[in-house]
C-alpha cells in the first residue's frame, strides 16, 4: 500500500509538471540580446540613356544591440504562439560602394543600415518546463545611412521584405531566461528612379544573437 502510494505521488507530480510545461512561457516577455550581423545590399537592373552602369557594393557588418518585446499564448500543453516585436538599437558598420559607368569609376560612397525592425509570429515548442525551440517567420524593414565620398549625403533607401528564424530558451532562475537565436532577413526596396536613372536595390542578410530575457 506504502509503495502504490509513492508510486500514485509521483505520478501525479509528472502530471503536474508536464501541465506546466508550455504556461511557464505564456505571457509578456522582455528580451536584450547581442551577437553579429552581416548584410549584403545589392543595386542592379541599372536603365540610363545611353550609358551602361553598374555598382560594387561591400557587405555591412556589426554587433547588434537588439531589445524585443513577446507575447506568448499556451496553445497545449507542449505548443505556443506568439509575436515577437524586434528592434535594433545600433546602426551596421559602413560598406563601400562604388559606382561605374561605362566600366569608368565615376563616383563611390558608404551605405550602412539603421532603424531595422522585425515583426514575427512564433511557434515553440516545449519538451520540458525550462525549455522552449522556436520558429519565427515574419516581415522586416530598415532604411539607409548613405554617405558620398565628399562627405555629402547620399540617398537613402528604405527596405522591407521576409525575415524568418530558429532559436531556443531556458529558464535559467524563476523569471528569467537565456536564449540564442539566428534569423535570415530578406529584403529590397520599390524602383528607384533619378532623371533618367532607374534601378532596383536588394539585401539579404544574418543576424546571430544571444541574450537574457524577463518573464512576467
Amino acid at each position: 500500500m506504502v509503495k502504490m502510494r509513492s508510486l500514485l505521488g509521483w505520478w501525479l507530480v509528472g502530471i503536474g509538471a508536464a501541465q506546466a510545461q508550455a504556461p511557464n512561457f505564456e505571457g509578456l516577455s522582455l528580451q536584450v540580446a547581442g551577437g553579429y550581423q552581416s548584410h549584403a545590399p545589392v543595386f542592379f537592373d541599372y536603365k540610363s540613356t545611353g550609358n551602361v552602369l553598374s555598382t560594387d557594393t561591400g557587405r555591412t557588418h556589426g554587433i547588434p544591440l537588439i531589445v524585443s518585446a513577446a507575447y506568448t499564448w499556451s496553445f497545449t500543453q507542449q505548443v505556443s504562439l506568439g509575436v515577437t516585436y524586434d528592434h535594433h538599437v545600433l546602426k551596421t558598420s559602413a560598406a563601400r560602394q562604388s559606382l561605374y559607368t561605362n566600366g569608368s569609376f565615376t563616383s563611390g560612397g558608404t551605405i550602412r543600415f539603421k532603424n531595422q525592425q522585425q515583426l514575427s509570429l512564433v511557434s515553440g515548442v516545449v519538451p520540458d518546463a525550462s525549455t522552449m525551440v522556436y520558429g519565427k517567420l515574419g516581415i522586416a524593414k530598415a532604411s539607409t545611412d548613405a554617405t558620398n565620398d565628399d562627405g555629402s549625403a547620399a540617398e537613402n533607401l528604405n527596405f522591407s521584405g521576409w525575415a524568418w528564424g530558429v532559436g531556443a530558451k531556458r529558464f535559467v532562475s524563476l523569471n528569467q531566461f537565456a536564449f540564442a537565436e539566428y534569423n535570415r532577413v530578406l529584403m529590397s526596396d520599390t524602383l528607384r528612379s533619378s532623371d533618367s536613372l532607374t534601378y532596383q536595390t536588394s539585401s539579404k542578410g544574418s543576424v546571430l544573437v544571444v541574450g537574457m530575457g524577463w518573464q512576467f
